[in-house]
Order: structure tokens, then C-alpha cells, then sequence
């Protein structure tokens, strides 16, 4: 924007997901973007950036929203869009609710918004109803209410996840607030601040909880790291970082072994995770039971059998064949499916390599289901609707063995089969990681052993391969320290 504000007084359908990407627009840190009064707007797949509302005393609305300012029995829908460093003097980083207004927000990403006073992505203020679903928080900033300060009205959050947000508390509650399967990542939590404040929360996780004034009329099945706040479960959960787990939004996921695991309540749980993944038996008891916050982890199955095999049907029917092993400590199988491209799959635009829309966590345990096995020997069969001769299992390597990329049985092939268009199995593996299938799947790492000194191949190439290495690693480990906070 190079004119100020945009005002939208009328109602108004913003959408963007017909574009390849999504329309960006910035305040260029010196102007709020809109400005919407008395009007219903609809606002899908857009990108507000380093919005600003710099000006005014506190309580005057040029102090308030950095991106959005929503007054005068206005109602906005704001869907798969991003707010990213956007700021406002007093209220409201991204986003400030006002005079009557009301707003649903759905799949959208809060990224480093911030203001001096109350709700550093969103402050909600005299609002009849405010739901927040599918979202993610990610190192925003305020005097109290990092994330969000609900004031007004009933407000309901479900299948959100809160990252690294500072400030008194990540929610402030001064209403009612609804906590539903909501995930708070280390230490967010939640600060009930006044005597009209009413928290009611179920089959959370959260870092902390601290009530000043108010009352939890209901509190289902939480976990609360701390302890405070008399919840179900307390200690560590078992979090992994924020990363991209399929869906619309980047989501904490659970260890295997997490007490999380099949620990809700399934008459309070929500259907779907924050991904769209449905519920499922986690803990291989039989028995389909939710897991804690916005996060379904996969499947574990216990009792291992040798000379057995194990069929996961909620993982896209993955198939583990156990050999019988001399001192097999194989108590226990994790598969958990991530629907999407692994980071660091090789590919081609066509889709073939490891392109294929997912992987797959799958880890063995020793019979108490948290202790990593050490002696087994299994087969493991992926579904692959294109598999044939060419197509390989693939095991990432984590920077182990021989450089950085995938092991995918290359040399002949000799541990591959496959069955034309279902799937493709790999046998004899005593290790498990991360793995994905595809097929024309060539070397992706270079062993320094495959150079001879006695070779005749000139030192100018030796060279370039290892320049080539290098920026290799360099591009591995750039990716590897970018996280979601940047």
C-alpha cells in the first residue's frame, strides 16, 4: 500500500484460490491494510504483511489492528490466509475485533504479529462470537495475551496450535473461552485475568495455566506441563518441533510413546486433528480413542509376534513383516503417515522419485513401547499405485551412513519386490527411520570411498565434486535450522 488503508464499508468476497500463489499485501510498515465497517466480508488465501498502526492514544482505533481493524456489527470469514509481522501500537497485532463485530477464522498462519498492550496476533473486544479453527501461532507478541485476548462475548478455539508466543500468557481470558484439542508447544499457556473470566477447556495440551480471577467450569482430560491448573496429565508430553505434517497449517506432532496418545475424552474430542486426520486407536489397544491437542499420531501395535504380519489400515494399509530373530527385542511397531512430500524427497515436476504425497515415521520399541528396539529383522511393504520394476523403498539417513540422502537398496535391488500398481516391499531391515517410495530413484548422496586415488580421474574433477558436496551440505543444513518462526 502506498496510499493508506484500504476501507471496506460494504460487503465484500476476497478470494484468492484459483492463484498459484497466494496475493501478498503489505502496509510497508507504515499503514493497517483494511479498515472494515458495517459490511460482511469473505477474505480466502491472501498474505498481510508488516501491516502498522503506529498513531493515536490508548483506546483510539489508530493505535489498534496492524492488518485488520473489524468495527460496527461487522462480520468477517478469513480463510487459509497469513498474517506476518504486522503491528499495532496498543491492540491487535494482526487482527482487532470490535463494536459489535464477529469473525471466524479458519486454516490460517500467525507469524511474529506484535503490539505494546493486549493480543499480539488477535485482540478480540466486544464481539458476540469468535471461532478460531485450524489455526497456528507462531512467535507473536504482546504485554499480555501473546497469541490472542479474548474480552467479550464467547469464544470458541478448536484444533489450533501455539508456537513460541510471548507475553502474559498466550490467551488472556477476561470471557468465556472454549478450549477444544488445542496443542500449546513448550512454555504457552493460557492466563484467566478476570472475575467474569470462564475457561472451559477440553483435550488440551498446554505449557501453563494461571487463574487471577475467574473460574475453569470445565476441565476435560488436559494436560498441563506444569501441573497447575488441577489437570488429567501433567509432565512432558513428548512434542516434536512445528513442521509441516500435512494439512493446511504446520502442526506439533507426538512422539511415539507419548502418554498423549489415546488419552482424551472421546464424548468432548473433535472428529478430525488440526490436518483433517480422523481419530483413531493410537496405542494398538483396539479400542479408537482420541489423542490430546490438535494432533492424531500413528499407530502403535504391541504384543509383536515373530513370523507374524501387521497390517496398518489408517496408514494407508503399510504392512510389517516380522522374521523370526535370534534375541529380537522387537516388542512394539509405530507407523505414523505424514501426507506430504517428505522435505528432503528428490523428485521431478512429473511426481516421480519420492514425490509422492507422503511418508511415513515408523520406528520399532521394546514391549513397554517407548524403549527404541535394537535386535529385529523385518519387511516392510509401502503402497505405491505406480510400482513396478524400477520402484524402491527408501529409507532417509539422517546424515548417517555413507553422506546425507536416502538408501534405496540401489545395488541390484536384491532386498526389492513388488506388486504391479499396489505396492512395493523391502526385506531384511534391521534399522527403522523415515521412509517414502517411488520409482526411477537414483543415488541422492556421494561416498568419498568412491574416489580412487589411483583412478584417472583428473584432480579438477575431484574438485568439483567436492564443491558440489559442499554446497550440498550447506543447502541440507540451511534447511534443517529454518523453522516456522522465521
Amino acid at each position: 500500500l502506498t496510499s493508506g488503508e484500504i476501507i471496506i464499508n460494504k460487503n465484500l468476497t476476497i478470494d484468492g484460490s484459483a492463484l498459484a500463489s497466494p496475493v501478498t499485501i503489505s502496509g510497508n510498515n507504515n499503514s493497517r491494510i483494511f479498515y472494515i465497517t458495517s459490511s460482511t466480508v469473505s477474505i480466502t488465501r491472501l498474505r498481510f504483511i508488516n501491516g502498522a498502526s503506529n498513531e493515536g492514544d490508548p483506546g483510539d482505533w489508530d493505535g489498534d489492528g496492524g492488518a485488520i481493524y473489524l468495527q460496527n456489527s461487522s462480520t468477517v470469514t478469513i480463510d487459509r490466509s497469513e498474517f506476518a509481522n504486522n503491528h499495532a501500537q496498543y491492540n491487535g497485532g494482526a487482527l482487532y475485533i470490535f463494536s459489535n463485530s464477529s469473525a471466524t477464522l479458519t486454516n490460517n498462519v500467525f507469524t511474529n504479529n506484535s503490539t505494546l498492550h493486549a493480543g499480539g496476533a488477535i485482540r478480540d473486544s466486544s464481539s458476540p462470537s469468535v471461532i478460531v479453527t485450524g489455526n497456528t501461532f507462531v512467535g507473536n507478541t504482546a504485554n499480555e495475551g501473546g497469541a490472542m485476548w479474548a474480552s467479550s462475548g464467547t469464544e470458541v478455539l478448536t484444533n489450533n496450535t501455539f508456537y513460541n508466543n510471548t507475553g502474559d500468557g498466550t490467551l488472556y481470558v477476561w470471557e468465556i473461552l472454549n478450549l477444544n484439542n488445542n496443542t500449546f508447544v513448550g512454555d504457552d499457556g493460557v492466563t484467566v485475568r478476570n472475575s467474569f473470566a470462564d475457561l472451559r477447556m477440553r483435550n488440551n495440551i498446554i505449557g501453563s495455566c494461571l487463574v487471577i480471577g475467574g473460574i475453569i467450569s470445565v476441565n476435560i482430560n488436559n494436560w498441563i506441563v506444569n501441573g497447575s491448573c488441577s489437570p488429567a496429565f501433567s509432565g512432558d508430553p513428548l512434542l516434536l518441533p512445528l513442521a509441516d505434517n500435512g494439512g493446511l497449517t504446520p502442526t506439533a506432532a507426538l512422539q511415539p510413546g507419548s502418554a498423549a496418545i489415546d488419552a482424551g475424552d472421546n464424548s468432548t474430542c473433535v472428529t478430525y486433528d488440526q490436518r483433517g486426520v480422523a481419530r483413531h486407536d493410537g496405542d494398538g489397544n483396539g479400542v479408537v480413542t482420541c489423542d490430546l491437542g490438535a494432533y492424531e499420531a500413528g499407530n502403535m501395535r504391541c504384543s509383536i509376534i515373530q513370523g507374524s504380519d501387521y497390517a496398518f489400515s489408517n496408514q494407508s494399509n503399510v504392512s510389517i513383516h516380522v522374521n523370526p530373530t535370534a534375541g529380537s527385542d522387537l516388542g512394539c511397531l509405530y507407523v505414523d503417515e505424514v501426507p506430504v512430500n517428505h522435505p528432503e524427497a528428490t523428485g521431478i515436476t512429473n511426481g516421480l522419485h519420492l514425490r509422492t504425497g507422503k511418508y511415513w515415521h515408523i520406528e520399532g520399541f521394546q514391549s513397554d513401547g517407548t524403549t527404541p528396539a535394537n535386535t529385529f529383522n523385518v519387511n516392510l511393504t509401502l503402497p505405491y499405485t505406480s510400482a513396478d520394476s524400477t520402484s524402491r523403498v527408501c529409507k532417509w539417513l539422517d546424515g548417517g551412513g555413507a553422506g546425507f540422502g536416502w538408501d534405496c537398496d540401489d545395488a541390484g535391488a536384491t532386498h526389492t519386490t513388488y506388486s504391479t500398481g499396489v505396492s512395493v516391499t523391502r526385506s531384511g531391515l534391521n534399522s527403522l527411520s523415515q521412509w517414502a517410495v517411488g520409482q526411477h530413484v537414483g543415488p541422492t548422496a556421494v561416498s568419498l570411498s568412491a574416489l580412487s586415488v589411483t583412478s584417472p580421474v583428473p584432480w579438477s574433477a575431484v574438485v568439483a565434486v567436492g564443491l558440489l558436496m559442499g554446497v550440498g551440505l550447506w543447502y541440507t543444513m540451511r534447511k534443517r535450522v529454518k523453522n516456522w518462526a522465521d
